[in-house]
């Protein structure tokens, strides 16, 4: 009875020592974890299918052991009471050491399961960080796109080049995206799969869910940027003839504005405000131009081409402002050079007709003497003399007041400023001339009196 006590235990102990060999493997798969090392995801990834495989191989050690320890216990009874508690006690001993081994296990598939949840998630946190990189680039390739220039610019080869850039940028964040949420799909599974997922797993998965959510609704809005841009370029280029008419409109109204600066002198020639006249011509026939074609296509534009359309509108209407504001000084210019010449015109006549009057003066000095000292024929000759002076006089006097009445009609025509000091400078020329016609007046009343005393002396 005892031989067959001492075999029955050496088998049981053999039991337990494989199962607790087992054990102690498992101790060795977990070391890699403990000592805080740094694997690769790959090495993570075998340290885990290993370590799943050895927590099979303790799982079944321990189950063998203990449905042997069960049968072993039925042989037991079959002891005599001796034997057969020595027996128990040595095998409850074992089965406790199984209990602990289990236990064991137990906190080792519940670690091994959470450093699974730990790497699972963080396999999905590198495939979402690289995607938010991604995201982050073509937002920047994104970026350069929003200076496309004032409409009616060219379209520069630096932003052909910048929306290529931010269309490859799209296509890599849109995979990337991808491959995060394959990723996260994938992974969802795998931890449902796990029989101790942790609580905060759900949480997390919902964090990253949300992160690749957002990033997709970020590259659907720089998709949008980029197919305006895209769009932008394509009517710049379906417009390039309208906007190179556009700029050389533009670029004749800076001519006309740089040959304006002579203006400034205070008599330009007149060859000068000539040649200004033919350049503001061609200038305006350009910006009329361009301003009916601009017309015609706005009629049934939508969109970017509306709005480029509407812009090329307004930069016409800057020039053909700023070259009504040189015509308008150019006319200025022109009309003070015939004011003046119109004035000169009045002072040359009015001067004529005051030389008349003098000589009308003039005619009269023998008369200042008395008439006494002149013989009946010195004063007939001197008062013939007179007439013809006042004659000559009234003549000029009349000539210069029909032609300052003329002018200071056409004056009317002149703007403000030039026809203001026209009018003032002959109105000036007008009193002159009516001092004159005074004076003749009293100069021919003279003469009519002298010429009634010489009649009656005779």
């Amino acid at each position: 009875m005892r031989i067959a006590a001492d075999t029955l235990l050496k088998e049981v102990s053999e039991k337990v020592s494989n199962a607790e060999d087992e054990l102690q493997k498992m101790a060795e798969a977990e070391l890699p974890f403990l000592r805080g090392d740094q694997p690769t995801a790959e090495e993570i990834d075998e340290l885990l299918a290993e370590a799943e495989k050895v927590a099979g191989k303790v799982h079944s050690a321990i189950a063998e052991a203990q449905t042997f320890v069960a049968r072993k216990l039925v042989e037991v009874a079959r002891f005599s009471e001796g034997p057969a508690r020595a027996v128990r006690e040595e095998v409850d001993m074992l089965q406790k050491r199984l209990e602990e081994g289990r236990e064991r296990l137990q906190q080792f598939r519940s670690s091994t399961g959470d450093r699974k949840r730990t790497h699972l998630l963080q396999e999905v946190e590198v495939k979402v960080a690289t995607a938010e990189t991604e995201v982050q680039k073509m937002t920047e390739a994104t970026q350069s796109l929003g200076s496309l220039g004032s409409a009616g610019d060219a379209v520069s080869e630096q932003l052909k080049e910048a929306v290529e850039q931010a269309t490859l940028a799209e296509r890599t964040a849109q995979a990337a995206i991808v491959v995060a949420r394959k990723q996260l799909l994938q992974k969802t599974t795998e931890l449902k799969k796990l029989a101790i997922a942790g609580s905060g797993s759900g949480s997390e998965l919902g964090k990253l869910q949300t992160r690749v959510n957002a990033m997709q609704q970020e590259v659907s809005k720089l998709r949008n940027a980029t197919k305006d841009a895209e769009e932008k370029i394509r009517v710049k280029q379906m417009l390039a003839e309208v906007a190179v008419k556009l700029q050389v409109a533009e670029a004749d109204v800076e001519k006309v504005a740089s040959s304006a600066s002579p203006l400034t002198d205070e008599q330009p020639s007149p060859e000068v405000v000539e040649k200004l006249e033919k350049v503001m011509a061609s200038a305006q026939m350009k910006i009329s131009a361009t301003a009916k074609l601009v017309e015609v296509k706005l009629k049934n534009a939508q969109g970017f081409l509306k709005e480029e359309l509407m812009g090329m509108r307004s930069r016409l209407s800057n020039a053909e402002k700023k070259l009504l504001d040189v015509m308008n000084s150019a006319k200025q210019h022109k009309e003070r050079l015939s004011a003046s010449e119109l004035v000169a015109q009045a002072n040359e006549k009015v001067g004529r007709a005051e030389a008349e009057v003098k000589k009308t003066g003039d005619a009269e000095l023998p008369f200042l003497k008395g008439v006494e000292v002149l013989n009946s024929k010195e004063a007939t000759a001197a008062i013939a003399d007179s007439e013809v002076a006042a004659t000559g006089a009234q003549k000029a006097i009349t000539d210069a007041r029909t032609f300052i009445v003329q002018k200071l009609s056409d004056a009317k025509s002149f703007s403000d400023g030039p026809s203001d000091t026209c009018t003032k400078e002959l109105l000036a020329l007008q009193q002159k001339m009516d001092t004159c016609a005074s004076k003749l007046a009293e100069l021919k009343k003279d003469t009519a009196e002298r010429k009634r005393k010489t009649q009656i002396q005779g």
